[in-house]
């Protein structure tokens, strides 16, 4: 399914995050990035990431974010502690050791819903630097 921009038919509308992670009432996992821009990062300086994890589900237990691993890209993301609040905040930070430009796959699950069978779920990420 396609959206046009500004649709909130997919996913709820989140205006202060940069990814938003929707957790259901059967415990699956969906992440989708939102329009909120992502501004270029400065080499060797961590940026901070928003998100809104919205827990329909009001799931407990770890939030798990992994990426693909690229050349010059670092990313510090510990694992977010559910607490079953129907919204949460959170964040991750990247960096980039030198100039230019990745596109990184991130994947976010929470392993202890429904004993550990909860959807593995992926968004993209476009990281690049100032100029």
């Amino acid at each position: 399914m396609s959206c046009e921009p500004g649709c909130s038919c997919c996913t709820p509308a989140v205006a202060d995050a940069a990814f938003v992670v929707t957790i259901n009432p059967e415990g699956r996992v969906e992440a989708a990035r939102t329009e909120l821009a992502v501004a270029p990062v400065r080499p060797g300086e961590w940026a901070e990431i928003d998100v809104a994890v919205l827990n329909q589900g009001y799931v407990t237990g770890p939030l798990h974010l992994r990426w693909s691993r690229l050349p010059g890209l670092e990313v510090d993301a510990p694992d977010t502690e559910l607490t079953g609040a129907a919204r949460q905040d959170t964040r991750f930070r990247v960096r980039l050791a030198d100039p230019g430009a990745v596109d990184v796959t991130l994947r976010f699950w929470a392993l202890g819903a429904l004993g550990g069978l909860a959807n593995k779920n992926t968004a993209q990420l476009y990281v690049r630097t100032a100029s």
